[in-house]
């Protein structure tokens, strides 16, 4: 009787442990479902606000209350040596190149350009589409449409082309770019130094962009600002009146490939931080 007794509670002990186990096993289960969970709402609500971000498409139907944050502006300047680049147009703006008479567009296609100048020097960030919008209008994109390039090395804008190892005069020359914020006075903002590829550098409302190809030992301080600047003071009064706005639907593709400036998908961000 006390063998039979004995074998009893050693099965009981034995039953009793694999239930322990097995619970054991399902709240570890749900716990990591519980964890994965929680990890996927937190990273679906981060990727929400990033991807939140202007400039947005213009959805209004009503052409004097257009959708907010749809119409950004941000000042560039291009600077080589000792001058700001200008077409001639006027000091150190451009006539945008892409047109068909009735839109403004791509160059070499007749795509229309959600980014692009009014003879402002001024990049202005109008999306049709979500190409364009958030977190894809950047400097590069902008150099794109225009026919232009830029990467970390140095730019080609407005016939000039300009790399690390290049010379300004009998000195050697570098590749330098930041970006200011305008806070009302086109005299006082900061351009900040910046690393990095700036043609994935993402613009924002009122920054100042400078791309500068200097002698070795000067600055962005040293060259001060661009002459876009002023223009950040009433944008939508610059430009040429003759030049279309924003199409009500984008022009359908054409089928030449637009020139080559912008980082396609996939590629690193330019540090959006100042250099140290």
């Amino acid at each position: 009787m006390g063998k039979a007794s004995r074998n009893q509670r050693r099965r009981s002990s034995v039953r009793s442990a694999k239930k322990t186990r097995n619970n054991n096993l399902w709240y570890g289960l749900v716990a990591v479902l519980v964890i994965v969970g929680v990890g996927l709402i937190v990273f679906q609500s981060i990727k929400s606000r990033e991807d939140d971000v202007g400039p947005r498409i213009n959805t209004s139907t009503n052409a004097g209350k257009p959708t907010p944050d749809s119409h950004w502006h941000a000042a560039l300047g291009v600077y080589d040596c000792d001058k700001w680049l200008s077409d001639g147009t006027g000091d150190g703006v451009w006539a945008w190149p892409g047109s068909n008479g009735k839109q403004i567009l791509r160059v070499g296609t007749q795509q229309y350009a959600g980014m692009h100048s009014h003879e402002d020097g001024l990049i202005h960030m109008e999306p049709s589409a979500s190409e364009d919008a958030g977190k894809n209008a950047t400097v590069g994109r902008y150099f794109r449409y225009g026919g232009w390039s830029v990467d970390a090395d140095g730019y080609t804008f407005l016939g000039t082309t300009r790399k690390n190892g290049d010379t300004c005069g009998d000195q050697p020359g570098k590749f330098i770019w930041g970006v200011g914020k305008f806070g009302g006075d086109p005299a006082n903002v900061t351009i900040e130094p910046r690393s990095g590829n700036p043609s994935s550098y993402k613009l924002g409302e009122d920054e100042v962009v400078v791309l500068a190809f200097v002698p070795e030992g000067k600055t962005l301080a040293d060259i001060g600002l661009p002459p876009s600047v002023k223009n950040l003071v009433n944008p939508s009064e610059n430009g040429s009146a003759s030049q279309m706005q924003t199409p009500t639907q984008q022009v359908p593709a054409a089928t030449s490939a637009p020139p080559a400036g912008v980082p396609a998908a996939g590629e690193g961000v330019a540090d959006q931080t100042p250099a140290p």
